[in-house]
């Protein structure tokens, strides 16, 4: 187990342990429990995604919920594209020090480009938004610059944004985003749900896997959070007292 990463099913979520600390003495050769975190696919409870787009080929009444794909391009004079991503996490999990979140994203191209991430602010009113019935259309917090080229603006009083995503030239990686304005996000969601909006702005296209993807024959690959401070040593010193109660219940057999 020393260093391995768990696989999980789609629609749970798990405290993934990363340091070893041995527990011998209760019927294991280790456990690793020292250093554990949460992570939090985009499959557990209400966790969506979608593509948006409102442009020549894609219009903005389409719904993408269904897709193994979301494309994010926009202000593309070459293409004249308007493409972007809508996350949603369930947070409800998430009770503790947020401080150095992750957002992972499996990223399927092979061009060194940048996203935009920007969070939809605790309670608005488009939280609740639906994965099978959003379009860009209806999505919350931002509204169509015609053009051309046509692209996205944000509302910035309904959104925060939380910084940039660097893509590198692998065909495929799992790119990681972490910044102290989406530490304060998280840490300030009251109702257990964060949304999180990719967007580019500037030529060529940068494609993300979705949930979906999930459910095609190949497990992993989806949006996660990752919380690597939660839950708080207090709880991992019941998932040890846990362990140790469960071998002396088998220890009386």
């Amino acid at each position: 187990m020393n260093g391995e990463r768990f696989r999980f099913a789609p629609g749970s979520i798990r405290l993934v342990p990363l340091v070893v600390l041995s527990v011998s003495w209760i019927g294991f050769s280790s456990v690793d429990v020292a250093q554990a975190g949460l992570i939090v696919p985009n499959t557990f409870g209400q966790g969506a995604d979608a593509s948006l787009g409102n442009d020549s080929v894609v219009l903005g009444t389409s719904n993408g919920g269904a897709g193994t794909a979301m494309e994010i391009r926009a202000n593309d004079a070459a293409t004249n594209r308007n493409r972007l991503g809508i996350v949603r996490f369930d947070v409800s999990q998430v009770n503790g020090d947020t401080t150095g979140a992750i957002l992972k994203l499996y990223e399927t191209g092979n061009n060194s480009r940048t996203v935009t991430i920007y969070g939809l602010n605790d309670g608005d009113a488009g939280e609740s938004w639906g994965e099978g019935t959003i379009t860009y259309d209806t999505a919350p917090a931002i509204s169509l610059i015609v053009g051309p080229p046509p692209a996205t603006a944000f509302d910035a009083l309904r959104t925060t944004l939380l910084g940039t995503l660097n893509t590198t030239g692998s065909t495929t990686e799992y790119l990681s985003f972490s910044s102290a304005t989406l530490d304060t996000f998280l840490a300030a969601d009251t109702n257990g749900l964060a949304t999180f909006y990719l967007y580019r702005d500037g030529g060529g296209a940068v494609t993300f896997r979705t949930k979906e993807f999930n459910y095609t024959g190949t497990v992993g690959n989806v949006p996660t959070l990752e919380l690597p401070n939660i839950p708080e040593p207090s709880a991992l010193v019941l998932l040890i007292g846990g362990l140790a109660a469960g071998a002396a219940l088998r220890g009386r057999r």
